[in-house]
């Protein structure tokens, strides 16, 4: 003879599968909203230092000098380490690079497209580089109205998460 759980039973187990649904629903959003949040206040301040190195005279003098002391690597390095970012990468109008972590990169193209900021325009977002995938703010070099190159910052999605 089959036993049979009476209606009572079954309804609670019911509200309590939904209640249990819904907190799981909350949860995933809730932590898919903070990560959002976070990609973005780490893209935007990405994007502060790399519009402040492209700003810099430093920097613009050297890249039209074509770089012959490495000066662009050692003010890169140095605005890395003083601000935590992952990277700071500058290049010139044809993507060639000027800094990198590691320096082996250095005189070699960047992996992605960077005709946007060479158009001018600043750009943010997530991407996956040589070091990983990163959230990036990237910012035009002007010099007297020209565009002579890129400045483009990131920091590693892992180390955000930590």
């Amino acid at each position: 003879m089959k036993t049979r759980i009476p209606l009572a039973h079954q309804l609670l187990a019911l509200q309590v599968g939904i209640i249990l649904l819904s907190a799981l629903m909350g949860a995933v959003a809730a932590i898919w909203q903070a990560s959002d949040q976070l990609n973005h206040q780490y893209e935007q301040r990405s994007l502060a230092i790399a519009e402040s190195v492209a700003s810099g005279s430093t920097v613009q003098q050297a890249l039209l000098a074509g770089d012959p002391n490495g000066v662009i690597q050692e003010s890169a390095e140095a605005v890395r380490r003083s601000t935590g970012a992952s990277f700071v990468v500058v290049t010139d109008r044809q993507g060639i690079r000027y800094s990198h972590p590691n320096p082996a990169l250095i005189g070699k193209p960047v992996d992605e497209s960077p005709a946007t900021v060479l158009a001018g325009n600043s750009w943010v977002g997530i991407q996956r580089g040589t070091l990983g995938l990163s959230a990036r703010g990237k910012a035009p070099i002007f010099v007297n109205g020209q565009v002579i190159g890129m400045v483009s910052v990131g920091f590693l999605v892992d180390q955000v998460w930590q």
